[in-house]
């Protein structure tokens, strides 16, 4: 999607850089790769196609990135290299990571004014402005009407753009796009850049709703972008469990368990709400006191170990060692996942089995 933007220097606009990108050779590789493109003509219609659609974007996205050897040819820099790395620089003289960024608020501002409504100019007669003596005195023609004032109404779509605009700057945000729109102006602004550590549909919708915004109309901060040690009672050192609910809930931690029934992620809570206080303490601090990523490994776990390993691992009857086994596999890791609920599963997968030595 971006790769073209290298043979479009001619061009003043990034905006003209993208559209010419797209109807040009790259139009052809996506129309060849993405099914939902293959009826298309190649050409202005993959630019429509993609703008228009943020999951056909970001398919296109997913592509660039995992068959890189697809734009070798068209992603490059002055020196007619391959450009691969997000702050090099292309022969447009705009880095990858920049043209990624355009495309992604390009394709943001059209939904946002499609669904919310764009800005629009209305013109506003000022007769009725007049006192009475001057509107009879234009009605009988002795003096000229005052001229239509021009104003602009600003659509909600824009207004939602102007107050996201900079946080939009990544390619994994095209699916979020549509999950951006019931957010309120207000709460983008007072999230500010911590709206790029929500990397979930399911997690934006829980940010939508009316709980979220009446929490932070009061001051208060979004349940997953909270400290992990908020999920402890009040009372003790174990898991409140009506905190952890709503977690997995907002997280829909449920895709953890195919096929399974709300009343099965009930069991499957209470058995995480009484992992010991042993446990706690020694996985919460090395996960940084995330709420997301501890709620996400104590899943994982126990979607990987089931319910009688978990209990023999974490739970109430576990040694200090079993526990601390994976504690230490935690520790070694380069870094902590992101919060996006791909790597945190593949990640903590990885651990738990290294651990319990599968």
């Amino acid at each position: 999607m971006v790769a073209a933007l290298t043979d479009a220097m001619a061009l003043s606009r990034p905006t003209d850089q993208i559209v010419d990108a797209l109807k040009g050779e790259m139009s052809a590789i996506f129309r060849r790769e993405i099914p939902a493109l293959a009826k298309l003509d190649a050409g202005p219609g993959i630019y429509e196609a993609a703008m228009n659609d943020p999951e056909i974007l970001d398919s296109c996205f997913i592509l660039f990135r995992t068959r890189p050897e697809l734009f070798t040819d068209s992603v490059i820099d002055a020196q007619r290299q391959p450009v691969r790395e997000m702050d090099g620089l292309l022969w447009c003289g705009r880095t990858l990571g920049e043209a990624v960024a355009l495309i992604v608020r390009a394709s943001a501002r059209r939904h946002f004014r499609r669904k919310l409504g764009a800005s629009r100019r209305v013109r506003e007669t000022q007769i009725d402005k007049l006192p009475l003596w001057r509107k009879l005195l234009v009605a009988m023609g002795l003096i000229e009407p005052p001229p239509d004032v021009t104003r602009t109404i600003t659509g909600a779509g824009d207004s939602l753009f102007a107050v996201i605009r900079d946080y939009l700057r990544f390619d994994w945000q095209a699916r979020l796009i549509p999950h951006y729109t019931p957010l309120e102006p207000a709460m983008v602004v007072k999230l500010g850049p911590r709206i790029l550590d929500i990397r979930e549909p399911a997690e934006l919708r829980a940010l939508a709703s009316r709980e979220e915004r009446a929490n932070m109309a009061g001051g208060g901060q979004p349940l997953l972008l909270g400290n992990a040690s908020r999920l402890i009672k009040s009372s003790g050192d174990t898991i409140d469990g009506e905190i952890l609910w709503k977690v997995c809930t907002q997280m829909d931690l449920g895709r953890l368990f195919p096929g399974g029934d709300n009343g099965r992620l009930r069991r499957v809570l209470a058995h995480i709400a009484g992992t010991s206080t042993e446990a706690i303490a020694a996985i919460m601090p090395v996960l940084g006191d995330d709420i997301r990523l501890f709620v996400t490994f104590l899943y994982v776990a126990y979607a990987e170990l089931g319910e009688e390993e978990y209990r023999q691992s974490f739970g109430g009857g576990a040694t200090p060692w079993m526990v601390r086994r994976y504690a230490d596999r935690l520790a070694q890791l380069d870094g902590l996942p992101p919060p996006a609920f791909e790597s945190m599963r593949d990640v903590f997968t990885g651990v738990i089995k290294a651990g319990a030595g599968k």
